[in-house]
């Protein structure tokens, strides 16, 4: 009996250490103090960022970066839609605060991805952390 409740406990913390994709109805946008895009784009499309919620990093904004710019500080249960240029974009996230919200070795804990916009294109990617710490931002599947 005591062996079964442990690993039910065991369980059920590992589960909830990483981030778990929210309905998009449920996003809150990114408050404009926390946004720094720039300029606006003609002739490109658009792609919606929508940070997880959940336990892994959560009490942290993250950086999102689009070709190693800053373009907003995104909380948990966050979305961010950028106008981007047509043709391929990085982007990432990582944790951009300090003390417990600096990441240590931040860069260890980034993957990179690449987004390649269309005119015309509304792509829509998630922002995950998983229970290792590891930071992905990825096409969101619904």
């Amino acid at each position: 009996m005591v062996k079964r409740l442990m690993l039910i406990v065991a369980s059920v913390a590992l589960s909830a250490c990483a981030t778990k994709q929210i309905p998009l109805a449920e996003a809150k946008p990114v408050p404009k103090d926390r946004v720094f895009l720039t300029s606006a784009v003609q002739g490109g499309g658009s792609v919606q960022f929508v940070r997880d919620t959940g336990m892994m990093g959560g009490g942290c904004d993250l950086d999102l970066r689009i070709d190693r710019d800053v373009v907003a500080k995104v909380a948990t249960g966050e979305t961010i839609t950028v106008p981007l240029a047509a043709g391929a974009h990085v982007v990432d996230a990582r944790f951009g605060g300090t003390g417990l919200c600096n990441g240590g070795k931040a860069d260890r804990n980034v993957r990179a991805s690449q987004v390649v916009v269309s005119p015309g294109d509304k792509l829509i990617y998630r922002i995950a952390v998983d229970d290792h710490g590891i930071i992905t931002v990825t096409p969101r599947i619904d």
